[in-house]
């Protein structure tokens, strides 16, 4: 019987990393993650193919192409979208470092000198990090109980999309071509896109509600719930999801600049233009 097995096989890449997820699995729907065993998942490194792709400008702005090069280089997951924002950071850094190494140069400008000055991040100290990570499901406002989920991949997309009408209306207040009615009319519009998107990503986040009345598990139902309810339950609401993104973020880069010695500090946020560069 013929042989058609590839002779270059023993070529092919390999997992360079082995990690485990913050999520440990958690909140994955049925059929997109093949945990092994021991919980491990292995990292293989970025293919040619890979990089290009995430020089595609347009794949970059949607997420294809951070949910490609993640599904070529993490075997285990199937469906890239559906990864829970707890793990997302933790599968970027394994990629990163599988290819390149355990450091990343970032830049910081000095304020007090506008010197630039160069540092190098351990990327193997900032996945140790998000060992530590945990997403507190449940919060109690009075006789209500609310069960929490993280945004899936796709969702976050929506969230940059908020980020981006926010970032949108502080130029809108800063415009001074703009004269006062147009700025009030942008303002509003940009506003309400804002609003909407806001409680559209809080409803997404509830998988859950309990109360004197029954359980209530359905979408349409907690979205209406999200919509209408008070102003004090929405903010203890919103006020427990900004303290879990807070508490599942990386510290903040310390440093201190090279010419002036003046202290530097920058958060460290994972932007997919550069992050792989």
């Amino acid at each position: 019987m013929e042989n058609n097995q590839n002779p270059l096989v023993g070529y092919f890449r390999k997992p360079e990393v082995y990690l485990s997820l913050p999520s440990k699995g958690k909140y994955y729907k049925h059929g997109v993650l093949d945990l092994p065993p021991n919980g491990e998942l292995g990292i293989f490194p970025m293919t040619a193919r890979d990089e290009l792709v995430l020089k595609t400008p347009d794949a970059l702005l949607n997420g294809a192409s951070t949910v490609e090069v993640i599904q070529s280089c993490v075997p285990a997951i199937n469906n890239a979208w559906e990864i829970p924002s707890i793990d997302m950071d933790t599968l970027l850094i394994g990629v990163r470092i599988a290819t390149y190494g355990e450091q990343m140069d970032i830049q910081i400008a000095c304020n007090k000198c506008q010197t630039q000055n160069e540092f190098g991040i351990d990327l193997t100290a900032l996945m140790d990090q998000t060992k530590d990570w945990k997403f507190e499901e449940d919060l109690e406002i009075g006789d209500l109980k609310l069960t929490f989920k993280p945004l899936t991949y796709q969702e976050l997309n929506a969230e940059s999309l908020r980020n981006f009408e926010e970032s949108k209306i502080m130029k809108i207040v800063n415009n001074d071509s703009l004269d006062d009615e147009k700025k009030r009319e942008m303002f509003q519009d940009a506003f309400l896109r804002l609003t909407a998107l806001t409680v559209d990503l809080i409803g997404k986040t509830i998988c859950k509600v309990e109360s004197p009345n029954g359980v209530t598990e359905d979408r349409a139902h907690i979205a209406e719930f999200v919509q209408n309810v008070d102003r004090k339950t929405f903010s203890a609401i919103q006020d427990h999801l900004d303290g879990q993104k807070d508490k599942n973020s990386f510290k903040q880069f310390e440093g201190e600049c090279t010419n002036c010695e003046a202290h530097l500090s920058t958060p460290i946020m994972f932007d997919n233009s550069n992050f792989f560069a």
